[in-house]
């Protein structure tokens, strides 16, 4: 085992009983992504989410990261094609408002259709072929889709050039 030199720092200023946490970790192209609720990254901002590049060793910021009001955390990270997809609490990725639910391109944060309103998504997975995303969380309904017993899906329509 290698281990990685990863400092990551509480969102708060007092103290609190959980420690800096780490939810999800993913990979791709060439990158380690990690989430969680976290502020810093070796004390450099990483607001929740943060990419380790495995060719220069380094930790970068995604953006501006997940942010937003209330307790903000990122519960689970996956892949659709060449897009990192994240589901947790929070009401901005990159500085706009998305609730909940995002995707990474490699340069900006991008919502899936109005999000999850305000309820958190705990878990997802992606159906690579037919490019669906499932979350599963606590609500009721996702536009512009009725989520079912706390499970809902959005389908991408992904350009292939």
């Amino acid at each position: 085992f290698a281990m990685l030199s990863l400092e990551i720092n509480n969102i708060d200023p007092e103290p609190v009983s959980y420690t800096h946490l780490v939810h999800a970790m993913t990979t791709l192209n060439g990158h380690l992504y990690v989430a969680g609720r976290f502020s810093t990254v070796n004390k450099a901002p990483a607001s929740n989410i943060a990419s380790w590049d495995l060719a220069t060793m380094r930790w970068m910021p995604l953006g501006a990261g997940i942010t937003g009001a209330g307790s903000i955390q990122v519960n689970a990270l996956s892949v659709l094609a060449s897009d990192l997809v994240v589901a947790g609490a929070f009401t901005q990725a990159g500085g706009a408002p998305i609730a909940n639910a995002a995707r990474w391109n490699g340069a900006s944060w991008q919502p899936f259709g109005s999000g999850l309103s305000q309820n958190t998504a705990y878990a997802l997975a992606v159906e690579p072929t037919n490019a669906i995303v499932f979350f599963g969380g606590n609500f009721s309904e996702v536009e512009p889709l009725l989520a079912s017993a706390n499970v809902a899906s959005y389908t991408l329509s992904l350009i292939h050039i």
